[in-house]
Order: structure tokens, then sequence, then C-alpha cells
């Protein structure tokens, strides 16, 4: 008896051994390792600057805990309707809820996919909330000042006309405003749940490690270095930091206010949001004014990027939302038309180099070196 006690004894050792071992080499990998780096490096130079400035800005690195559960329940209630959807109407078992526990045992909670998916989660709501306390010190660091040059460069790059005034006679109906106000604001949701999909991902990891890293290093770029270089609020904000000036956007701001009293257009609750957040220097959840470059657009691209890799349906309902969203920034006032076109020339430098460093691996192997 105390042999075979010893025996299973010795087993259940080496099975926590090889399972601790495995756990271990799936969490220290290169991407996860790679991706805690420029967490754990953006966060203390944000720290740092926070503290060189001292004008009361806090860096906070738990600000979207709450967001992160709630991105986190509707991606399960996603998958799970839509697997228990697949099992009954495509697979039709004799034993449904058998079948239904099997699927999601080797599915999404496969023990392999939520340590891979581990780390991302976790860093993921760190690095929006240590990018929203950076957000919040750009206008300490540089002052908005860019955005009459910006306008009349957008002005002059699109043939004499402010582009919203091109758009205004085709899509400047309150019923449209609403409804690209309402898709507007699904970009929030959409950007969790891409990265919770893609976090949980096992079939194209090198895809996924692009995806991750160039999201990261979009963000840093675009939203904090050039953010700052040409720190400026918006067409919406212009009135309010360039009261001595001719406000080229008033006429658009005056329409969506008048479309708001048919049709709701979500914009102006998030405008006096962010406003008093920036006048208070109050960090806060999604707080912080930055026009040029557009992290909508920067992230909508990188969706679009993300989706052609994967299929041509993926890849056509990413750009028709890309398109929405590029159209909805700059109808509903948040941003100038360059600041999406510089978003996507930046972020498409990024995914290349960073897609290219990534894929070396299999290239050494492809070469025999």
């Amino acid at each position: 008896m105390d042999i075979l006690e010893a025996g299973v004894d010795l087993k259940r050792r080496c099975t926590d051994f090889v399972f601790s071992h495995r756990m271990t080499g799936m969490l220290l990998t290169r991407f996860n390792m790679i991706f805690a780096g420029m967490v754990l490096a953006f966060g203390l130079s944000i720290t740092a600057l926070a503290r060189i400035y001292d004008t009361g800005i806090t860096v906070s690195s738990t600000l979207y805990t709450m967001p992160l559960r709630v991105s986190i329940q509707a991606f399960l209630l996603a998958y799970v309707s839509w697997r228990v959807f697949y099992i009954m109407i495509v697979q039709r078992p004799h034993r449904l809820t058998r079948a239904i526990l099997a699927d999601f045992r080797n599915g999404l909670f496969n023990r392999d996919r939520l340590l891979t998916a581990l780390p991302v989660v976790i860093l993921m709501p760190v690095f929006f909330s240590l990018f929203t306390s950076a957000k919040n010190l750009i206008p300490v660091m540089h002052p908005f000042a860019l955005d009459p040059a910006l306008a009349e460069i957008d002005r002059i790059f699109h043939f004499g006309r402010h582009p919203w005034q091109w758009l205004q006679p085709v899509i400047g109906v309150a019923i449209v405003s609403s409804a690209l106000s309402f898709f507007y604001k699904t970009w929030f949701f959409s950007k969790f749940m891409v990265c919770m999909w893609q976090a949980f991902s096992l079939k194209r990891p090198r895809l996924r490690e692009q995806f991750f890293l160039t999201f990261v290093a979009s963000w840093i770029v675009n939203g904090a270095v050039l953010a700052v270089l040409l720190s400026s609020a918006g067409p919406c904000y212009f009135g309010n930091v360039y009261p001595g000036l001719e406000n080229p956007y008033e006429p658009l701001m005056s329409y969506l206010r008048q479309a708001n009293e048919t049709y709701p257009i979500h914009e102006f609750f998030a405008m006096d949001y962010l406003w008093n957040a920036y006048s208070e220097r109050k960090t806060a959840i999604f707080s912080g004014i930055s026009a040029m470059p557009s992290m909508h657009v920067a992230v909508a691209f990188m969706q679009a990027l993300l989706g052609w890799r994967i299929n041509r349906f993926a890849g056509w309902f990413f750009t028709l939302y890309l398109f929405i969203i590029m159209i909805g920034s700059v109808h509903l006032g948040w941003h100038y038309a360059i600041d999406g076109y510089l978003a996507i020339a930046v972020t498409g430098v990024l995914w290349v180099l960073i897609g290219k460093w990534t894929g070396r691996d299999e290239m050494l192997v492809a070469s025999g070196t």
C-alpha cells in the first residue's frame, strides 16, 4: 500500500512539474517579455515626465479595470452564444450538453489558450490607464497651439475647402449624423473586443504578435510622441482654445447641435466630459484631449490590416468600419482629416516593420540558417 501511495505521489509530482514547466514556458515567451517591457518602459517614462512637470497630473494603472471586466463578460457572452448556436444548428449532436461542454473545454477554456491570453488580459488595461495619464500630460508639456495651422493645411489639402464642408451636402442629415455618432461610439467597444479576440487566439501566433506589438507601438508613437509634437485640440474645441480667432468649424458644430434636437448626437456628452477633465486637470477614465494623429483611425486601420490577413470577409468588414470611423471623425468635429491620414501612414509603417521583425524566425528557418 505504501509503495502504491508513493507511486501515486510521484506521478502527481511529475505531473505538477511538467505543467509548471510548461506554464512557465508559455508565460515567458519572447512576445510576452517584449510586450511587458514596452508597457513597463512606457509607464516609467510617463511617471518620470509627470514628476518633472509637477502639475498635479496623476499617473494611474487601474483606470480601466471596469471596462476590462465588461469587455471580458461581453466577449464570453458572444463566444458562448455563437458556439452554442453553431453546435445546435450546424453540428446537431445527439448529446447536446456533453458536446457543448466538450467544445468549451477544448476551445476557449482550453488551458493553453487561457495561459496565452493571461499576460495580455492583465497588461492591456494597465497600458490603457498609463496612456490616459500620458494623454492628460500632452497640453501640459506642449500647450495647444497648432490647430489654426492644421486647419489651414487641411483646407489647402482638400482643394480650398474644409473636409467637413465637402461632406455636409452628402451626409448633413440629422438621422445620418446620429447613425455616425452611434457607430463612432462603438469604437470603444470594438477596441477591447478585438483585443480580447486576439488575446485568446492560438491560430496565427505571428499575426497575433504583430498585431499587439503594432497596437502598443502605435499608441505610443501616434498617441503620445506625435501627439505631443503636434499638440492640438481638434475642431470641436477650436472656439474654446482660440477664442480670438475666426472659428471655421462653428457652422458644423451649430448644425450638430441642431441635429441633436431631433436625433441623438452622442458626442456632446463626451465633449463636455473631456473639456471638464481638461479644465480641472483631472485624470479620469477616457479623459485627455488630443487631435493629431487620430487614434480612432489608427486602431480602426490596424483592425482592417488584421482582418485582411485572416480572411476576405473580415477584411471588408473592418475596412468598411475604418471608412465609417474616418468619416465620423471629421463630420462629428473630433478631427481634421489629416489627423487620420497621418495615423494611417505611421501605423502602416509600424505594421510593416514589426511584421518583418516578427516574421524573421520563419525566414531564418526557410533559409536554413
